[in-house]
């Protein structure tokens, strides 16, 4: 069964007045600035992140939906711990009180684990995937490199860090399906747009924090008609720190899986 219940959205702003970097700039040097940032980040080797997921209640036409199973768990979303290794090994750890989410990746192939004391079964929908590839910094510097309409922001301040901030789309067929075979029928919820805003440490030209907007689109029977719902994960990530030396240990039944 699926509930559906409408939901009122509010939205602020805040402002501030210091000096900082104008927004906008020429496209070339926002996009150069974040694939620059990207490569002298990929070249530290390993990297320990602190990050969170966050998913937004479905929206169309100004109003939010609460759109449900009752025999489902919670939904995976929360804060995590990423490491990701010179060598491609990475993992993710989402712990909360009624579950624990893994997720291993090797390169190309990713396995992802859950256990849990609730009643329904953790959902964990799209994040196992996105998470693999938005981890993947080398794919994702490709895309950097490619990406139009790229924009400086106004300097930010993360951890006591002076950033320079630059935002820049990526094509939604990043987290798409990779498969060959693509199926009969289009999938429920199709990617729409990825925005990602960097901070790029103004010290080391190396990334500090990245936050990905991930919208999905599906079509919905409701009042009468077909309406398109949005359906928006933010991923963040902050860099603990850059170590060459850092290894990913894999479990040994789960190693089995990613080759």
């Amino acid at each position: 069964m699926i509930r559906i219940a409408a939901a009122v959205v509010c939205i602020g702003c805040l402002a501030g007045a210091t000096f900082q970097e104008p927004a906008g700039g020429k496209p070339e040097d926002a996009r150069r600035a974040a694939a620059s940032a990207l490569e002298k980040s990929i070249a530290q080797g390993g990297v320990v992140l602190s990050g969170r997921v966050k998913l937004k209640p479905p929206e169309a036409e100004g109003m939010t939906f609460d759109i449900a199973d009752p025999t489902a768990g919670p939904p995976v979303e929360g804060e995590f711990t990423a490491r990701v290794a010179k060598d491609g090994a990475g993992s993710v750890v989402l712990e909360k009180k009624d579950f624990k989410y893994e997720l291993f990746q090797r390169g190309d192939r990713r396995a992802q684990r859950m256990t849990w004391t609730s009643k329904g079964v953790p959902v964990a929908g799209d994040v196992g995937g996105d998470l693999h590839r938005l981890l993947q910094w080398d794919h994702l510097l490709k895309q950097v490199e490619k990406a139009k309409k790229a924009e400086s922001r106004p300097d930010a301040e993360i951890d006591g860090t002076s950033c320079r901030v630059v935002t820049c789309p990526i094509t939604a067929e990043y987290l798409e399906d990779s498969a060959k075979v693509k199926p009969a029928e289009p999938p429920p919820l199709e990617v729409a747009a990825i925005q990602v805003t960097m901070h790029i440490d103004k010290g080391t030209g190396c990334v500090k924090s990245m936050a990905f907007d991930v919208s999905r689109k599906m079509n919905l029977a409701f009042g009468g008609s077909d309406q398109d719902i949005l359906v928006v994960s933010t991923y963040s990530f902050t860099v603990g720190k850059f170590d060459s030396a850092l290894k990913v240990e894999i479990p040994p039944d789960v190693e089995k899986l990613l080759r």
